[in-house]
């Protein structure tokens, strides 16, 4: 499970996501798992992140503080791994508490910044890396020059998702946003959408004022109202074959892609 609320810190066991234990992922049709290794130091309790190949049982990444940031930034940050996301076929990303890496497929290290928001989503488009940065920008990274800018938003940026076109972003005021990679410019497709997710066919929305939750296509036409959905998330959704969906606390909801024939599986 990967945590998609941006106010979480990511860091203790009240983030649906975190697991001392570990995480798996799928990267280049291998299985790995990610996980943090608590050791007293100093007196201190800390964690250590690793990535393994399953298989295998080969440790192929550590995670580790980097070594030109600043002391100021190093004395708030640690070797804990507290999110992977895969970008690329070619691409991983692994978040720390200060620090963000871009690792190849070999898992050596691509890229690295010092910047990271507290949503941790990021996205490779057209040979460019895309994130949200501590201040709620979203980040454009040449990954040919590693020149970066910061792309205006409309507001910050509250939340981010992609597909293999267009970023999707909302900002502070719930608006939804479709900006284009190519010449970086942004159009409103909706309103009252903080939180969503962008599945193969349609946009799962809500938290706007309503509090309605929403299925638009990608340029904002309204497909379907699912609030009665009860335990069916926005960002939290997310796509097998022809249904969408959501785990929560003592199950899964699911239903058709068009918000139809709810259901539930209870554990």
């Amino acid at each position: 499970m990967n945590c998609r609320n941006s106010a979480c810190s990511h860091s203790n066991d009240t983030c649906e996501a975190y697991v001392e234990l570990g995480e798996y992922f799928v990267f280049n049709s291998k299985i790995y798992k990610y996980y943090n290794k608590s050791k007293v130091v100093s007196g201190e309790n800390r964690l250590y992140g690793s990535i393994v190949e399953e298989e295998s049982g080969k440790t192929v990444f550590k995670n580790s503080i980097p070594t030109d940031m600043s002391s100021e930034l190093a004395i708030d940050d640690s070797e804990a791994i507290l999110y992977v996301r895969v970008l690329s076929d070619d691409i991983v990303k692994v978040d720390g508490d200060r620090h963000a890496y871009l690792l190849d497929k070999n898992f050596n290290i691509i890229y690295c910044h010092y910047n990271i928001g507290k949503f941790p989503w990021g996205a490779i488009l057209n040979g460019n890396y895309y994130y949200i940065n501590d201040i709620n920008e979203i980040v454009k990274v040449n990954l040919t020059t590693f020149e970066s800018k910061s792309i205006a938003s409309n507001g910050k940026a509250f939340m981010a998702d992609n597909d293999e076109n267009f970023i999707y972003y909302s900002n502070e005021f719930s608006e939804l946003y479709k900006l284009s990679p190519d010449d970086e410019s942004s159009i409103k497709i909706a309103d009252n959408a903080l939180f969503f997710s962008v599945q193969n066919k349609y946009i799962y929305a809500s938290g706007g004022d309503n509090g309605n939750k929403i299925i638009y296509d990608k340029n904002g036409k309204i497909i379907a109202d699912y609030s009665a959905c009860v335990n069916m998330g926005a960002d939290s959704a997310f796509q097998i074959n022809d249904k969408i969906y959501t785990i929560f606390n003592g199950g899964v909801a699911y239903m058709d892609l068009d918000g139809k024939n709810y259901g539930e599986m209870m554990q």
